[in-house]
């Protein structure tokens, strides 16, 4: 843990989640494929790991940072900063979408409209548009956590996923003769809708936020000094190392199989949660134990190679909106130097962004304004719900 008492080890692992995701989409646009099939699969299973790891980390924030400031006296702030947050998302959710409009022409004014609505889909930012909406309902969150305790929160979200057989069982807005858009809708609140519009859904991303919040607690119940977390962190990693072994020897498609070619993350099956949750603790808790202790120079060191956590709504945006105006076939012809090529850029935009907004000058300037501008309409909203 550093001065300002964040833990440098979750800050790390938060930036290479983020860094990951960026990888995957650029992946995905490129066509790249490892020449040996197994080094390949597993290259793909590592990247699907990094949404999951990222959200479950959402959860440790919610619980370690904005949980302890939201009391009688700042419950007002705390929502009104999360709500602002919700709004930058879907404001920048929405300007990707303009670039999808312009750029690529499957994507009409009305399907544009549409999507910024949350009634359609995109090819890469749609974690912006889960994250506006977690955002805006983290308050409530917080208000179950307080007046419940964690352990509820992580026994409702086991119940959701053991319901899954169930839930998937309901018909589709789409096969009740509701237009296509309700569809989409309900597939990303509910999970309810067609297969292949992917996931995790917002009820059910819920769950890794939850479990987010519980290794957040789990963590620090002893306290943030360097002997306390790696005594909490070594035990847990050893837990999560041990069920990640078991799960890697689950067969066929519901093994590592279905998490590499995303079948297990289109479908909602509960396997990929439990596959993804493990995966995030251990690279949590080894990442934590390496760094608790660490010499205060080497972590301002490590601190510099944070600077994806920090940006994680300008790469997001950006960086995919880069991968939006590339033309395909232009990075198809050669993946691995197109590749190379694209995620050298986003790591560059980044880490320059992050520099600008370090510094004084007229850019972070204009960027704190229009961030600050957010506020307003969130404290409004946390005004009207009292």
């Amino acid at each position: 843990m550093n001065r300002s008492g964040r833990i440098i080890g979750i800050d790390l692992v938060r930036s290479v989640a983020i860094c990951g995701a960026m990888l995957s989409h650029v992946v995905v646009m490129t066509g790249l494929t490892l020449p040996a099939p197994a080094a390949d699969h597993l290259f793909r299973i590592a990247l699907q790991t990094s949404a999951p790891i990222f959200i479950v980390l959402f959860g440790s924030m919610l619980e370690l940072a904005y949980r302890p400031k939201f009391v009688p006296g700042g419950r007002a702030d705390v929502a009104a900063r999360l709500i602002a947050r919700a709004l930058q998302c879907w404001a920048l959710y929405a300007l990707s979408v303009v670039a999808l409009i312009v750029a690529w022409p499957d994507y009409s004014l009305p399907f544009g409209v549409a999507t910024m609505l949350f009634m359609g889909v995109t090819p890469f930012t749609d974690i912006l548009k889960f994250y506006a909406v977690v955002l805006a309902i983290a308050p409530l969150l917080l208000i179950a956590r307080n007046r419940l305790g964690l352990w509820p929160l992580a026994l409702a979200a086991i119940l959701l996923h053991a319901a899954w057989p169930l839930a998937r069982d309901l018909p589709s807005p789409a096969a009740l003769g509701m237009p296509q858009e309700i569809d989409r809708l309900a597939k990303f609140m509910f999970e309810v809708g067609a297969p292949d519009l992917g996931g995790p859904s917002v009820i059910r991303g819920l769950s890794f936020v939850v479990a987010g919040m519980v290794l957040g607690r789990v963590l620090t119940a002893a306290g943030r000094t360097a002997p306390a977390l790696r005594e909490r962190a070594l035990p847990l990693g050893g837990i999560a190392a041990a069920a990640v072994a078991v799960l890697a020897l689950l067969p066929g498609p519901h093994g590592p199989r279905g998490l590499a070619d995303m079948t297990l993350r289109q479908i909602g099956h509960p396997i990929y949660y439990l596959f993804n949750l493990p995966i995030a603790v251990l690279a949590t808790t080894l990442a934590v134990a390496a760094t608790a202790g660490a010499p205060e120079g080497t972590q301002a060191r490590l601190r510099r190679l944070t600077f994806f956590g920090r940006t994680s709504l300008f790469t997001f945006a950006f960086g995919n909106t880069l991968l939006y105006l590339t033309p395909r076939d232009l990075v198809e012809r050669q993946p691995l130097a197109g590749s190379i090529a694209l995620i050298a850029a986003i790591t560059l935009m980044s880490w320059q962004f992050d520099r600008l907004m370090a510094g004084s000058g007229p850019i972070a300037a204009r960027a704190r304004r229009v961030q600050a501008a957010f506020g307003v309409p969130a404290r409004r909203i946390v005004a009207a719900f009292g």
